[in-house]
């Protein structure tokens, strides 16, 4: 008597099945890889724009924290409407001695998308510092006019400042904040 011998093998359903399991378990896995990639990358650059922020706002808080003047010659003058993008020029007490003896400005350069700092502004500017860049829109406000003791900064920054806004290929951070002027008298 002839033993039956069993073939063992895989069928044709079989195979197919196992491919498309396959399939699906590697597209999964290239998908989450694909997704964490993305998120890692629009991470970096909202780092990346915060830290623009932060930069420019402790630099210009660093100055207007010294703006040094009174109700009737205030320190601060803000011309929106300047040659060149918005201005704004701060006098103060650079050593101490409780009298103005600096003038410094910033500037929103709204065409290439970056403040500008300039050391030691009067007749002639003094030198030139970009501080912050990919800067979109920048407005900086004294909201009750001459009679306030702080300065309105609002700034956005976007990773293409001239294009549309976009979570994943153009994050952009906002920021908003009141700088206070410790030796304005405002009497």
């Amino acid at each position: 008597m002839a033993a039956l011998r069993l073939n063992k093998s895989i069928t044709l359903i079989e195979l197919l099945i196992t491919i498309v399991l396959f399939s699906i378990i590697v597209l999964s896995f290239s998908s989450i890889d694909l997704f964490s990639r993305r998120q890692l990358l629009n991470l970096e650059r909202q780092s990346t724009l915060q830290n623009e922020l932060s930069i420019l706002i402790a630099h210009m808080s660093k100055n207007i924290q010294k703006a040094t003047g009174t109700f009737v010659d205030f320190p601060i003058n803000i011309n929106a409407a300047a040659p060149g993008g918005p201005l704004m020029t701060i006098y103060l007490d650079s050593n101490g001695d409780g009298l103005r003896d600096k003038q410094v400005a910033y500037r929103w350069d709204n065409l290439n998308y970056q403040v500008k700092y300039y050391d030691n502004y009067g007749s002639s500017p003094g030198s030139l510092e970009v501080i912050a860049n990919k800067i979109r829109s920048f407005t900086m406000s004294l909201p009750n006019g001459s009679k306030s003791h702080y300065v309105e900064l609002n700034a956005i920054a976007c990773w293409q400042p001239g294009q549309p806004v976009s979570y994943y290929t153009n994050p952009c951070n906002k920021i908003l904040t009141r700088v206070t002027m410790h030796s304005v008298s405002l009497n």
